[in-house]
């Protein structure tokens, strides 16, 4: 169960200048303190101690983070952070939808970035967890993707702990969240910064599809691989989100015109061999 992404050319970034990236980056940290998540209803739930027990097992790797300056990593915080605003206030996820950040905890050991919760139409509510790094690296989304399809294949699905809901009026833990790796390829990833910066009220439908149809191709094949490994919970849940993501993409993006992106491209290689 280790079968790579089909190899694919890597395109680096562009090279922004200065002022440029001091912009973004300034624009980056406003969204992070607009939406970085509140501890404090998590100690009246867990405990100070516990949750201070928690945050010793990452503190080490919060510091190394938040002080790494390598290029790449800058703009995976401000992919994250982009996406994150554009996600919420284009509603990307539907009218009756939430995007949030996950817990620094739940980013580096539960694997989780961003939590998307669906209403759908029945008005029962499905969660989307996307999978850690927001990625525009060929490497990374291989090696999330693999790890993914492992835990498919062992029936494990994605666990959030520190997880908090507006939408849902619910403060606490997050189990069996179907997991997906996400991402677009430098060319979009440029394109998608360069608006956000420019013209943040844009809701940028056109890489929102992009990210939806990632989500609804991994959905499909990841409930075929639970099916072939008989682990009907998870097929299950795969099954469920793909189809609400497909009702989306059939509704709020049926007109958006769709974009060629290489990250998706070696997603859906990935998921037509998936099984194979």
């Amino acid at each position: 169960m280790d079968e790579r992404f089909p190899k694919t050319p890597e395109v680096k970034l562009e090279i922004f200048d200065q002022p440029f990236k001091n912009n973004l980056l300034a624009r980056s940290r406003e969204v992070d303190q607009k939406h970085t998540l509140s501890l404090e209803p998590f100690i009246d739930l867990y405990g100070l101690d516990n949750v201070k027990k928690d945050y010793s097992k990452v503190a080490d790797r919060i510091s190394k983070f938040d002080n790494n300056s390598n290029s790449h990593e800058v703009f995976g915080k401000i992919f994250e952070s982009a996406f994150l605003d554009i996600g919420r206030n284009g509603h990307w996820f539907g009218q009756k939808s939430e995007l949030v950040r996950a817990s620094k905890y739940d980013d580096i050991l539960n694997g989780v970035d961003v939590v998307a919760t669906i209403v759908a139409p029945d008005d029962s509510a499905r969660h989307l967890a996307i999978a850690s790094d927001l990625t525009f690296s060929h490497m990374n989304s291989s090696e999330k993707f693999n790890r993914i399809k492992n835990n498919v294949w062992g029936g494990k699905l994605a666990e959030i702990k520190y997880f908090h809901s507006d939408l849902l009026n619910m403060t606490g833990k997050l189990s069996n969240v179907p997991r997906t790796v996400v991402g677009l390829e430098p060319v979009n990833l440029n394109r998608f910064l360069l608006n956000w910066l420019r013209e943040p009220e844009l809701s940028q439908l056109q890489f929102g599809k992009i990210i939806l149809d990632q989500i609804a191709t991994q959905s499909s094949a990841f409930a075929n691989l639970a099916n072939e490994a008989k682990r009907p919970q998870v097929r299950e849940i795969y099954r469920r989100t793909e189809s609400i993501v497909n009702s989306l993409l059939q509704s709020d993006y049926k007109d958006i015109e769709a974009l060629d992106d290489k990250i998706s491209v070696s997603i859906k290689k990935a998921c037509e061999r998936i099984i194979d």
